[in-house]
């Protein structure tokens, strides 16, 4: 919990930086303390403490209200958009609570969603750069084509097939995980790619040197690991 509260910290800074290329200031104490409630509240909420009626919807309805409340009490110009940024920043940055969950299910939805994002973001790259013709969404990322799409789609399903055999599950319920955190992955992708080409940035931070930040490494991952959560559960 300790690592996911530092990267949401650092994460905060990111999509501050970000906020600011467009025009909107100060927001990090409000994206990074919400961020870091969301999670603590993913943490308390599954034990039996007296904190564990603190619910991460409790904790997002709290995040909302106090952002509006801030900004409307500050009498800031455009208050409703920057509590919209703020808050969408805060449930952005939330997105790692879903990873403190996984943990709470077992080793192998972790697995599934780590595993299988690293193998649709690594298929879609050498796919992409072997067979890449079709642009897929050249107003966020003109470098991204449906067939590296494609390939990372295929790469996920497979991970997720080899997981389930390793672990001795059914395998269809393993590949159809896999497509779903690799359908999830490219969506995250997307979402982030679209973030820095409206604030007209290259990488959001350089955390890890020669990567880029926290919102490059982790934004396939925080997608995946809220689909694998949910479909987790449907399944069992």
């Amino acid at each position: 919990m300790a690592v996911s509260g530092i990267l949401i910290v650092v994460g905060a800074t990111e999509l501050d930086n970000l906020y600011r290329r467009l025009g909107h200031h100060g927001l990090f104490p409000l994206i990074a303390a919400g961020g870091l409630l969301l999670l603590v509240s993913a943490y308390i909420s599954n034990g039996d403490g007296l904190l564990s009626w603190f619910t991460p919807d409790m904790a997002l309805v709290s995040i909302l209200f106090a952002i509006l409340l801030r900004e409307l009490w500050q009498k800031q110009k455009r208050p409703l958009q920057r509590a919209a940024a703020a808050g969408l920043g805060a449930l952005y940055l939330g997105l790692f609570a879903y990873l403190v969950w996984l943990r709470h299910l077992g080793p192998v939805p972790v697995l599934t969603a780590v595993l299988c994002t690293w193998c649709t973001d690594t298929a879609a790259y050498l796919t992409g750069m072997r067979f890449g013709r079709t642009p897929m969404a050249p107003a966020i990322s003109p470098a991204k084509t449906r067939e590296g799409a494609l390939g990372g789609l295929l790469g996920g399903l497979l991970a997720g097939v080899l997981i389930a055999c390793g672990a001795g599950g059914d395998l269809r319920q393993g590949a159809l995980l896999g497509l779903v955190a690799a359908f999830a992955a490219e969506v995250g992708d997307l979402v982030e790619s679209a973030m820095k080409r409206e604030a007209g940035v290259k990488d959001a931070g350089n955390f890890f040197p020669g990567h880029g930040g926290v919102l490059d490494r982790f934004d396939s991952l925080l997608f995946a690991g809220a689909a694998v959560y949910y479909l987790w559960l449907f399944l069992e």
